[in-house]
């Protein structure tokens, strides 16, 4: 599904990390057949990345995600990182997950120091929420 030109990409995201990430995907029924098919590709050419799937259970999961579907991001540790997708990234918010799931297993993110300071001053949770539409 992915372009050789995207896996090559993928490939040298992922080539420094030291770490695992897994994807969570949290399900209201079956995962669509296309998701299925991209994410396992991409574990496929990101060996440190797992694709769990489950279905979501309000009561159990309402910590991870809000709703289902959704895909939670884990550490190695099997620890919620605190970055979810509700609903499936596709077009450019995939870009986004790929990068996300890099940081992730890498350890680090490209976060300016300006930025870093601001976020280690934060007193409460902040959350950060981006509204997208299929176009």
């Amino acid at each position: 599904m992915l372009r050789p030109e995207d896996r090559k990409a993928i490939e040298d995201m992922f080539a420094g990390a030291g770490g695992t990430v897994e994807a969570l995907v949290l399900t209201r029924g079956e995962m669509p057949k296309g998701l299925h098919e991209v994410l396992a590709e991409l574990a496929g050419i990101a060996p440190a990345v797992t694709i769990t799937e489950r279905p979501w259970h309000e009561a159990e999961d309402a910590a991870l995600a809000e709703r289902a579907p959704a895909i939670v991001l884990l550490d190695a540790d099997g620890q919620p990182t605190g970055v979810r997708f509700s609903g499936y990234p596709s077009g450019y918010e995939f870009g986004v997950f790929v990068q996300d799931l890099a940081d992730i297993a890498q350890g680090q993110t490209a976060v300016s120091p300006a930025m870093r300071t601001f976020l280690d001053e934060l007193k409460e949770p902040l959350a950060i929420k981006v509204f997208t539409t299929p176009t």
